[in-house]
């Protein structure tokens, strides 16, 4: 089993920005390997966490998942003026 990277911090994490939706489900796919049926260790970009860095990833993706949404719903109002639309 690989060693987590130890030299991984919150403010190397929070330069990561997610290119699109399925760039975001990437990051969830490797953060969370259970919901895939896998057993590998959590990983960020290849690299495997502890549980102390799995903390700032999913902390860091949460907030990146919400600034998608309201990226997208503002864009969608501009375009639109009809407000909040879903896909």
């Amino acid at each position: 089993m690989e060693a987590p990277a130890d030299d991984l911090t919150p403010d190397q994490i929070r330069l990561w920005t997610p290119t699109g939706v399925e760039n975001l489900l990437n990051a969830w796919r490797e953060l969370f390997p259970e919901f895939v049926g896998s057993i590998d260790p959590r990983r960020f970009l290849g690299r495997a966490l502890n549980p102390q860095q799995s903390g700032w990833v999913f902390e860091h993706w949460v907030c990146s998942a919400f600034r998608m949404i309201a990226a997208e719903a503002t864009a969608s109002e501009d375009r639109s003026r009809s407000g909040w639309r879903w896909r």
